[in-house]
């Protein structure tokens, strides 16, 4: 009966607990009671610490100064015990049999992520990635949103060796952007962090939306019907025959003109924008 009870017994029963605890974790103030072993398996950082020449690798204690969010390291070390890193507790007490919440706060997962970076957590930075691209879905009309934005991918940023999370939010912004330049807080944003750019992007983009669509025609052939507009033989055509156009007249290079001054002349092309299909 004994040998039942301890082999489902799991990292996430020891966590903060006395029972066979060898290490006390301090960070901003606060303080948790862990084990090497358990800490070593997840984190790089923790693994080279305990192992290390160093004297905290015999101390009972290790200090992570105040430079992290508490709440993020709290978090990263509910991962390492096999607990949702996203949950919280709902009344303000350190007591972790208390009611818990998800949190969806972003700019939470992102000193999550920091922190799991810093520390080497390999495995929390996917699902923080993961989560971070759902919340998007779901938050970036909020004011809230521009705000993470800026702390996660503006040159004010911080260096983060695993660029996932920055490669994420950079996609969702790029998908949505047409979206995205209509809020005046992502706006004020990429103005506030590169003015000049900001404003070239928001004034291309918002000149772009406010333009009535351009309509494209097929005719009743089947072979027409059945392309799509992000079909490949329909671009690779719009392609070629945009190579040998001009978009505005018609015209075709080689073709003999008189310009301004009444000189005759040969049309010839020259690149200017890109299509490639509408989003």
């Amino acid at each position: 009966m004994a040998t039942n009870t301890i082999s489902i017994r799991s990292d996430r029963s020891f966590f903060d607990t006395e029972a066979l605890s060898d290490v006390k974790v301090k960070f901003g103030g606060q303080q948790l009671l862990c084990h090497k072993t358990v800490l070593a398996r997840k984190s790089e950082y923790f693994y080279r610490a305990f192992t290390g020449q160093f004297p905290v690798a015999s101390s009972n204690e290790i200090d992570l100064g105040d430079d992290d969010d508490p709440e993020a390291v709290r978090a990263m070390i509910r991962h390492i015990y096999d607990l949702p890193y996203d949950q919280m507790l709902e009344a303000n007490t350190f007591d972790d049999t208390a009611a818990y919440s998800t949190n969806e706060d972003l700019l939470f997962h992102i000193a999550v992520f920091t922190a799991a970076d810093k520390y080497d957590v390999s495995t929390l930075r996917p699902l923080v990635v993961k989560k971070f691209e759902d919340l998007m879905e779901t938050t970036w009309e909020g004011d809230q949103f521009a705000t993470a934005i800026q702390k996660l991918t503006g040159p004010s940023a911080g260096h983060l060796a695993d660029n996932t999370l920055q490669a994420a939010a950079a996609a969702f912004c790029a998908k949505n952007l047409t979206k995205l330049i209509k809020k005046e807080t992502f706006v004020k944003m990429i103005q506030d962090e590169e003015p000049f750019s900001g404003r070239l992007l928001t004034g291309f983009v918002t000149g772009i939306s406010a333009l009535p669509p351009v309509p494209f025609f097929r005719c009743q052939q089947s072979k027409c019907k059945e392309l799509g507009e992000r079909n490949p033989a329909f671009l690779s055509g719009v392609r070629e025959y945009a190579r040998k156009h001009c978009m505005h007249c018609d015209c075709t290079t080689n073709t003999p003109y008189y310009d301004d001054n009444g000189m005759y002349e040969h049309i010839s092309l020259t690149p200017w924008t890109e299509f490639s299909g509408s989003q």
